[in-house]
């Protein structure tokens, strides 16, 4: 699923002014005035509305009898406009059987819904991407673009208006010559079209590395990046081997016949083994921007405890043979070893799953304990009963207070390892799912939110 932020309401008359005469920009009083003159222009079409009360119906016309069908069993209530704090927007989320929906993060209701499918089958999607969003005083929709597979594996694309859900361009979704393995956002965008690139992993002996949109002018601009990409594959569940790629962009003579295919080949750069045995459970990576208003951990000296933040950081657990579970946090660039943890009496299986979630310099992972751990065993800070653990790792520059480092960008391929401190608390019910506050300037002290099996 993703977020779309909505455009906060403004007044068609400041809107206008805004659009055509600099000067108003500038003078407070007219300003105000004509916000005043909006305001009475919609007091007196309140009664009108029905006060507020009922919502409006959907207008976009389908373009296929299933969605007729769908629009007809799911009525919709378009939300098109944002509050002046952030707070009304629409999640977007898709799904197996091929149906994209918005909600309204405010009351619940459906904003709209679409059917993809591709030569008659319900495309099954993997992941929904904002990839542009709508700037004031302009005409370019936000875009939601919508990754997944048909029933031959193929990847399938499709770009929709993020606010109305209708398919853009020709009308029609892109059905692939490939399969992905991985989805993710690349660090630039194209000029052309002002969207978000999106990398998709070719699996294979040999894997490459697809880019979205399929332009040249969008591949230039991949591999107009000041560094090369790296990326990574094998986390997923049963794998017992992660493994990092760097994609290439060719030199410049054949630089335009690679863009033309938009397809790059990659080099193995290494490879990040688990222990003989073991087996991948699940595997966490950060969601969305890591921005932080607060650096450190201030302690009761008032010294300070400086946070690690790692964007390429990876929560890695598996299933040990000698029982219980491991954990390991893997730089997913470098492919180091930054932190790892052994938990003896742990039991995961698919009524007792393992959740875990990061943020900032936190992890936070929740497993269900079978029993006592043994004496003297790596264990002995975590709590001595049967149950559900939270377990939440922090990880410091450094051990010493009022140490850190000065230098201006993360590296990866720096050989310090951070400091981790780690303490865990029974839960009392457990979890479904684990996610993360953020607010839109990140300054406000994120909190971790628990969604509980009772709902």
């Amino acid at each position: 699923m993703a977020f779309l932020e909505l455009p906060a309401p403004a007044s068609s008359a400041e809107h206008a002014a805004k659009a055509t005469d600099p000067s108003v920009v500038a003078s407070p009083v007219s300003r105000y005035v004509l916000r005043w003159v909006e305001t009475a222009k919609s007091l007196v079409a309140w009664p009108a509305s029905g006060f507020g009360l009922f919502g409006g119906s959907s207008d976009v016309e389908s373009d296929s009898a299933s969605q007729s069908t769908l629009e007809a069993l799911v009525p919709t209530t378009p939300l098109t406009e944002g509050d002046h704090f952030g707070f009304r927007k629409l999640s977007i989320f898709g799904t197996s059987t091929g149906v994209v929906a918005a909600l309204s993060t405010q009351s619940g209701a459906r904003s709209w819904t679409r059917y993809l499918a591709a030569n008659g089958t319900a495309v099954t999607i993997d992941r929904v991407f904002i990839t542009r969003r709508s700037q004031p005083l302009t005409n370019s929709p936000s875009l939601l673009t919508v990754v997944g597979r048909n029933g031959y594996g193929n990847a399938v694309v499709a770009v929709l208006d993020a606010l109305t859900g209708e398919l853009l361009g020709d009308g029609h979704i892109h059905i692939l010559p490939y399969s992905q393995v991985k989805v993710f956002e690349l660090p630039t965008t194209d000029k052309t079209t002002e969207q978000q690139l999106l990398g998709l992993a070719i699996g294979g002996p040999e894997p490459q590395l697809a880019v979205w949109p399929a332009t040249a002018d969008a591949a230039k601009a991949f591999c107009a990046l000041p560094e090369s990409l790296l990326f990574d594959l094998g986390a997923l569940t049963g794998s017992s081997q992660l493994r990092g790629y760097r994609a290439e962009c060719p030199a410049e003579p054949e630089l335009d016949a690679w863009c033309e295919k938009s397809v790059f080949s990659t080099n193995l750069e290494w490879v990040f083994d688990l222990p003989e045995g073991e087996v991948l459970l699940a595997a966490s990576e950060y969601r969305g921007a890591q921005t932080t208003a607060l650096l450190g951990r201030v302690l009761g000296d008032r010294s300070v405890l400086y946070k690690y933040i790692n964007p390429h950081l990876v929560t890695l657990a598996s299933r040990r043979v000698a029982g219980g579970i491991g954990i390991y946090f893997v730089d997913r660039v470098s492919g180091r070893l930054l932190y790892s943890a052994v938990h003896e009496t742990a039991s995961v299986t698919d009524s007792l799953p393992f959740l875990a979630t990061q943020s900032e310099n936190r992890v936070i992972y929740q497993f269900w304990q079978d029993s006592t751990p043994k004496s003297g065993s790596a264990e002995n800070t975590q709590p001595q009963s049967k149950g559900y653990v939270t377990v939440v790792a922090e990880l410091f520059e450094s051990d010493k207070p009022d140490t850190r480092d000065e230098s201006k960008a993360f590296s990866s391929l720096d050989l310090k390892l951070p400091h981790v401190i780690t303490t865990a608390f029974m839960a009392p019910e457990p979890a479904t799912a684990l996610g993360v506050t953020r607010t839109g300037s990140h300054i406000t002290t994120r909190d971790v939110l628990f969604g509980l099996s009772s709902g």
